[in-house]
């Protein structure tokens, strides 16, 4: 439900796609999450283009937070308010944030005014942060752990982090990828549930590079399974989610014939489960 695909004009909404996810979800007693309220991309050219005023931005903003969670108060209980505010270095600059469309308007305040917007359309519903690259101990997650202590300083209604989760494992040349391992993301995620929080593994996947061998498969579905560890040892971790289901239509680049670089997920392109799906289906029906 991105901004440019659902308010795709200044007073145009196109709810007909999202309505008929949501209609579906709830046919097939599926938990709905909503993503993503206000980020710095996917926005419409009306907005990015527009010359708004900082106050105009503004009402805008609230307007279409507004909006979509108030249509579907009640129905879709939780919701990634605001996607990815950090910048991927210089954290001591700008607090940290991007410099987006709404950092310029508003500066940090947006958030804030971007939160408490979603609270009064549905009181009840969680609001989250999501965030990429976060799950290990950097200064990223420290970023990430600063602005939540600002935010909950001034009182804004935050309820959950969402963390991403892309991970790597493989080889490129000289270059090994690892991805973050899983007692690291088990004290990252602790610090914010310390501060009252609820955490998720929001958009899993794990990237193979390299020469695809049963080993690199092996330890792709491996990781996948362990990663599952901290969301059944804290009992304040809410949900496991995937960046898509199956490899046809993954958002990383199609495989090819030398190094399958794409193959994320656990479904294969033929919809057929992989190795990850079983193993993440095992680790489910233990104790």
């Amino acid at each position: 439900m991105k901004f440019q695909f659902i308010h795709p004009q200044r007073n145009v909404y196109a709810f007909a796609e999202g309505d008929s996810l949501v209609d579906f979800a709830e046919r097939n007693g599926m938990d709905i999450h909503g993503h993503a309220l206000v980020w710095s991309e996917a926005n419409p050219r009306w907005l990015t283009q527009g010359n708004y005023s900082a106050s105009e931005l503004q009402a805008i903003m609230e307007e279409h937070v507004k909006t979509v969670v108030g249509r579907h108060k009640g129905r879709i209980k939780e919701w990634d308010v605001i996607n990815e505010p950090l910048k991927e270095e210089n954290f001591n600059v700008n607090l940290g944030l991007r410099d987006s469309i709404w950092f310029k308007a508003m500066g940090e305040k947006f958030l804030d005014i971007a939160l408490r917007a979603a609270h009064e359309a549905d009181p009840d519903a969680k609001l989250y942060i999501n965030e990429n690259g976060c799950e290990a101990e950097d200064d990223k997650a420290d970023a990430l752990y600063k602005l939540v202590q600002r935010l909950q300083s001034r009182g804004v209604p935050l309820h959950g982090i969402g963390f991403q989760l892309h991970e790597d494992i493989g080889k490129d040349g000289n270059e090994t990828h690892d991805p973050v391992s899983v007692n690291e993301f088990k004290r990252t995620a602790k610090r914010f549930t310390d501060l009252g929080l609820e955490v998720r593994v929001s958009e899993l996947d794990v990237n193979m590079h390299g020469k695809v061998t049963d080993t690199l498969r092996k330890k792709q579905a491996e990781y996948f399974k362990s990663i599952l560890a901290p969301t059944k040892a804290n009992n304040r971790f809410t949900s496991y989610a995937m960046w898509g289901f199956t490899d046809r239509y993954s958002s990383l680049q199609p495989a090819d014939e030398y190094n399958e670089f794409g193959n994320g997920l656990i479904y294969d392109e033929h919809y057929a489960p992989k190795l990850p799906y079983y193993k993440i289906r095992d680790a489910l029906q233990s104790p």
